[in-house]
């Protein structure tokens, strides 16, 4: 009898595969898309935290072509898969709520063309807590519903959702600057710093004299102007008329 249910501490992801061509859609709960592609999914969890990934309750089908799960791309980025002919480290973890079935149990078996640790994968998410990882269909793809399943194996009971395809990254708020005034702002008095200038000390300057003076030193003589002297003859010659007449 195939389990069907979700194991506790886990959201699935339901994908559905279709014959016909329908775009992908972006949902935690569920969503199509087709075969003969790849599409991501992304694991909702704590930061920098590894989580084992798997298709649910995958294990009634043979693993031929027609009967085969998705497969996780080999060589991801912070993607670790056990080796196909062991040891099964992430394959052997017995996931919660499973009554002890492991992850091999709950997964399709291997065939000569295709190990069963290709269904199953160890993610660590990034420090936003996210976690990618890509799969990829093919026309051995079957044509049914999946259970993309996520778990932490130190701490099973957490809830983790599984969401189809990659997050859309929320741009960081810039802070507005304020807008620039037309006058300026006048300092506050309890704000304002001043720092005290020192006085500049001027240094007297010596008086000059002969005696602290190098080389010859010339006395300047005031003389008299030429029209003043002229003037001055003029009004003599006039005064000296004026006595000769009155003799």
């Amino acid at each position: 009898m195939c389990d069907k249910g979700i194991p506790a501490g886990s959201i699935a992801l339901i994908i559905i595969f279709v014959l016909v061509l329908m775009p992908l859609a972006d949902a935690q709960s569920g969503g199509s898309v087709t075969k003969s592609q790849t599409f991501t999914v992304t694991v909702v969890g704590r930061p920098n935290t590894a989580y084992y990934v798997w298709l649910k309750g995958t294990f009634s089908l043979s693993g031929e072509p027609g009967e085969q799960p998705p497969i996780i791309l080999p060589d991801q980025e912070n993607i670790v898969q056990d080796p196909s002919d062991g040891p099964y480290r992430i394959g052997t973890y017995q996931y919660y709520g499973g009554g002890g079935r492991t992850i091999l149990d709950d997964v399709a078996p291997s065939t000569s063309t295709l190990p069963n640790t290709s269904y199953y994968a160890q993610v660590t998410t990034d420090s936003n807590g996210y976690g990618i990882v890509a799969f990829r269909t093919s026309p051995a793809t079957a044509a049914r519903a999946f259970s993309i399943v996520a778990q932490n194996p130190a701490s099973p009971g957490q809830d983790v959702a599984v969401a189809l395809g990659v997050p859309t990254p929320v741009p960081t708020p810039v802070a507005a600057l304020p807008a620039a005034s037309i006058l300026p702002t006048p300092l506050s008095a309890t704000t304002m710093t001043t720092t005290p200038v020192p006085a500049v000390q001027s240094t007297p300057m010596a008086k000059l004299s002969p005696a602290n003076v190098r080389g010859p030193v010339t006395t300047l003589q005031h003389r008299t102007p030429l029209p003043a002297l002229i003037g001055i003859a003029a009004a003599g010659f006039v005064v000296l008329a004026r006595a000769k007449n009155k003799r």
